[in-house]
């Protein structure tokens, strides 16, 4: 059995797994902010915290871009069987890449009308992310994508591989009790098996042997393409039909090659027509 691609740890993951997630996007952010006040007094500049913290959302975009664009890549069907192999991690990384620049520079110019007294553009905030984060975009989409989507195979990679379903195997031979002795008859000889309670009556060329098993049991036991049941007391060897001819009420009239004639009723006729094109063969 081919078992099921394991999902992404971002895309459902247990409540702790995601907890951590969001701890280390905070971290992340809060060692950003550190940074920018290490650099600030170094450089003699002056720190803001409120900008520098509008700033590093960039970091709290990981979160829900990565997942958003995680599921798009593992379960929406033409995205992953378009884009096999490499081409997937690329694409997953490129087009996260420009929704997380599109998402911050809408986000930070949003919180700068709020909370601000002067305005981040949009096409500043653009610009500014592209030159300052785009190392971060690249290493941290690109270990997203070669983690995430390294579990999750190509759509066609994912589909199970097709076995041919395994044919039965059908006896040659038949054991018949005749008397005190079971008898191996071959299926081949069989020409017809009737009921004939107690017993069923199976008929070779040039012998009949009474058997205590019944129409059923013994039908499945016989290859459904050679042995077709035509009555409800009757099953006959298609190898040995030489034709048949209609009542014109539905039921027909089958000459076997010993020539004897037996009944088909209209209830087997369609499963009889449909084996006469296998059958024969078989």
């Amino acid at each position: 059995m081919v078992q099921a691609p394991q999902i992404p740890a971002f895309i459902g993951t247990p409540a702790r797994q995601r907890t951590a997630f969001t701890v280390l996007l905070v971290v992340a952010l809060v060692l950003a902010s550190l940074q920018d006040l290490l650099q600030a007094l170094r450089n003699s500049h002056s720190f803001y915290l409120s900008e520098s913290m509008l700033f590093n959302t960039v970091w709290l975009l990981f979160g829900p871009v990565a997942y958003g664009q995680l599921r798009l890549f593992t379960r929406a069907k033409v995205v992953s069987e378009k884009l096999p192999g490499y081409y997937r991690i690329i694409a997953f990384v490129a087009s996260s890449l420009a929704l997380h620049l599109v998402a911050f520079s809408v986000l930070v110019w949003g919180l700068s009308v709020v909370f601000f007294d002067h305005t981040y553009t949009v096409v500043g905030n653009f610009t500014y992310s592209l030159s300052e984060d785009l190392d971060k975009y690249l290493f941290g989409y690109g270990a997203i994508a070669l983690v995430g989507l390294a579990s999750h195979p190509t759509g066609s990679a994912r589909q199970p591989t097709p076995f041919a379903p395994r044919q039965p195997i059908y006896p040659d031979r038949i054991a018949v009790l005749s008397g005190r002795i079971t008898v191996l008859v071959s299926t081949r000889d069989i020409i017809l098996i009737r009921s004939d309670a107690p017993y069923l009556r199976i008929e070779t060329a040039d012998k009949t042997y009474l058997h205590t098993q019944t129409l059923r049991a013994i039908g499945q036991q016989l290859n459904p393409h050679q042995f077709v049941r035509v009555h409800k007391s009757t099953i006959v060897n298609l190898k040995h039909v030489t034709s048949y001819r209609s009542r014109l009420n539905g039921d027909y009239d089958l000459l076997l090659d010993n020539q004897v004639e037996v009944r088909l009723s209209r209830h087997y006729v369609a499963n009889f027509r449909q084996q006469m094109e296998v059958g024969t063969s078989v």
